[in-house]
C-alpha cells in the first residue's frame, strides 16, 4: 500500500507496513514503519523522512463485519534535509548549511475503518496526524507535522487466540 502524506511543504508519498495484534475484541497493539519515497530536490527540501512507530488501538464495534477504530502511536522519524544557503541579517554572502540526519520523536492519533470480507483478508481506510519537530544542529528547526492517509487490503493471520478475537464469523 502507499500512504499519502500531507506536510506543510506539500504532498509526499511513503511505502508503509503495519503489524497489529488483537488482545481481545476491542484492544490491539500495533507497529508501523514507513519508507519515504520521493525526495524534495529544492534547497533545504526533505531527503529522508523514514518512520517507525508503536501504538495501541481501540476497536469500537468488533462484533460485526465492520470495525471502526481509534488509536494513538509514538515513535521516531529519521529525517535529513538537503543543503541550502543561510543568510544572516543584511549579509549578502550566505553560508552553506548541510544538515545532518536527526532522530525526531513523533506521535499522533489515528482513526480508521476495517471491513472484514473473508477469513484471510480485510479492507481498511485510516488517517493519522503525526507530529514532531526536526531540529538539526546549526540550522533552522522545521515543523514535521503531517496528515497520513492510507487505504488498502490487510491480511489476517490467527495465532495464540481464537479466531473470533481477530475477525468476525462470516
Amino acid at each position: 500500500r502507499l500512504t499519502r502524506l500531507r506536510t506543510a511543504t506539500g504532498e509526499t508519498c511513503a511505502l508503509p507496513i503495519s503489524l497489529e495484534y488483537y488482545f481481545d475484541q476491542h484492544f490491539s497493539v500495533r507497529s508501523d514503519a514507513a519508507y519515504f519515497l520521493n525526495k524534495d530536490k529544492d534547497p533545504g527540501g526533505l531527503l529522508m523522512n523514514h518512520t517507525v512507530q508503536l501504538g495501541i488501538g481501540w476497536h469500537l464495534l468488533k462484533s460485526l463485519n465492520y470495525d471502526p477504530f481509534i488509536g494513538v502511536s509514538s515513535g521516531v522519524s529519521f529525517v535529513r534535509a538537503g543543503s541550502y544557503t543561510m543568510f544572516a541579517g543584511t549579509d549578502t554572502v550566505g553560508r552553506q548549511v548541510a544538515p545532518n540526519m536527526e532522530i525526531v520523536p513523533v506521535w499522533g492519533p489515528r482513526v480508521g475503518f476495517n471491513f472484514f470480507t473473508a477469513n484471510v483478508f480485510h479492507f481498511f481506510v485510516e488517517a493519522q496526524y503525526l507530529m514532531g519537530t526536526y531540529r538539526p544542529n546549526g540550522s533552522l528547526s522545521r515543523n514535521m507535522n503531517e496528515l497520513r492517509v492510507s487505504a488498502g487490503i490487510g491480511l489476517n493471520f490467527v495465532f495464540l487466540h481464537k479466531e473470533g478475537t481477530v475477525r468476525q464469523n462470516i
